[in-house]
This record gives structure tokens, sequence and C-alpha cells, in this order.
């Protein structure tokens, strides 16, 4: 008999019966977590980099499989995203990056600026933030697919990670055009190609067979998500300026 040394079950085999908790435990070396980021980064069937492959190849069809119940190979949603999307805040705020004010006018310059400021410096929190009103759209119009609102959680989870390494793969002219009305043109292709992505992925997971309509309803949802936010955007402005914050 083996103690597991996670949850102190008696079992025999190769893993606790009870938590899954393998029966040999390693000490932490180098290689040890050289093996680990191999296993966790780079490995070819499973893993960060393969999400990343499934995503831009078979989104919907993916995502589906693991609510499915095939959820070995692919990075787990959240910690997918939260590494995605502190990596990219990290560049945003180290470079600077004004993509609010280069979409803004002069009588909003000021707002907008630091709008800027909180995003550049709690992007996560930002991306994490708008995942309950992207679901709540996406399972509106899509009620009657048999899934439920945390099936588009995940969903949106994954998708937005996506969104976020289109800009990741845009951001060298991001950088190069910061502070330039050319920045505007940057974020437009960037968000034409998230939409596609987008349609095309929520497509595949609720198995739309008529094209047309899924990209029909896909923008749909997309709209619905904007006014919601919008909504969000104009009480938090309001009650930011009742406190005297802005």
């Amino acid at each position: 008999m083996t103690t597991c040394k996670n949850c102190n079950n008696q079992f025999d085999g190769k893993y606790c019966n009870n938590c899954g908790q393998s029966a040999t435990v390693r000490s932490i070396t180098f290689r040890f977590l050289w093996h680990d980021l191999q296993h966790g980064l780079l490995h070819v069937d499973k893993g960060f980099f393969f999400t990343i492959k499934e995503l831009f190849t078979r989104p919907g069809h993916s995502v589906r499989e693991y609510l499915g119940g095939k959820r070995i190979a692919l990075f787990k949603p959240f910690s997918f995203l939260i590494l995605i999307a502190g990596l990219y805040g990290f560049l945003y705020h180290y470079f600077d990056l004004n993509i609010v004010s280069s979409i803004s006018n002069e009588t909003t310059h000021s707002i907008s600026k630091k709008i800027n400021s909180f995003v550049s410096t709690h992007f996560s929190l930002v991306q994490l933030a708008c995942l309950p009103c992207f679901s709540i759209a996406t399972w509106i119009v899509f009620r009657n697919r048999n899934r439920n609102l945390a099936e588009f959680f995940v969903l949106n989870t994954y998708i937005t990670g996506q969104r976020i390494i289109i800009q990741f793969l845009l951001l060298p002219f991001m950088i190069f055009y910061n502070g330039t009305h050319t920045l505007r043109l940057v974020v437009a292709i960037s968000l034409v190609i998230y939409v596609v992505f987008y349609c095309w992925g929520v497509i595949q997971f609720v198995q739309e067979r008529r094209l047309i309509n899924g990209i029909l309803k896909s923008i749909l949802a997309l709209l619905l998500f904007i006014v919601f936010t919008e909504f969000v955007y104009i009480i938090v402005i309001l009650l930011l300026a009742a406190f005297n914050i802005i």
C-alpha cells in the first residue's frame, strides 16, 4: 500500500484512486522543471502551443470536444487566458500603447487617456471582466442549441485568448504606429480578423449548417456584447465621476 502525499489516502497502483496524484513523486530539479516546461508548453499533441494551433485550425470543434470530456490536450481556459493576457498586458504597458485614445476625439481625450492607463495596468482583469457580458450575449443568441451559460463562458474564454494572440501578431505594427492615426487602421484590421475567427469558431461550436445564418447570429452576438459593455461602461463612468475619480 502507498500513502498519497497529496491527500493521505491509502492505495495500490501508480496513481491515487482518490485524487489522481502519482505514486512516485520526484524531487524538484532543473531537469524536472525543463521537462515540465516541455510538457506544458512545447508538447506537439497537448499543452499551450497545441491549444493555440487548435484555436486557429478548428476552434469550435476543439472547445466542443473539451466540454465533451477531452480535457487533457487543451490548456485550461482560464490559465490560458490569464497567461496570454498577462504577457500581452505587460507589453501593452511597457510600450505605452494608446489604442483607446487613438479612436477618441478631443472632447473625450482626457477620459479615454485615463481609461487607457487603467487598461494597460489591469489588462488581464479587463479581459476577465468582459467575459460575463460576452458569454451572456452569445448564450442569448444561441440559447436554442442546448448549451448552458457556463459552456459559452468556456468558449468565449478561449476565443478571447485567440483575439489577444491576433493582437500579438499585429503588435509590431501597433508599436511602430503608436501615437499616430495609422494605429486606428491597425486596430481595425485586427478587429476584422478577430470577427472572422469569432464567427468561424462559434459556427463550428454550435454546429450551424447554414453559413449565412451562423455569420449573422455571430455578428448579432457581438453587437449585443457591445451594447452590454457600453451600458456597463456608462455606469462605471458615472460612478467614477460621482466620486470625483475622473
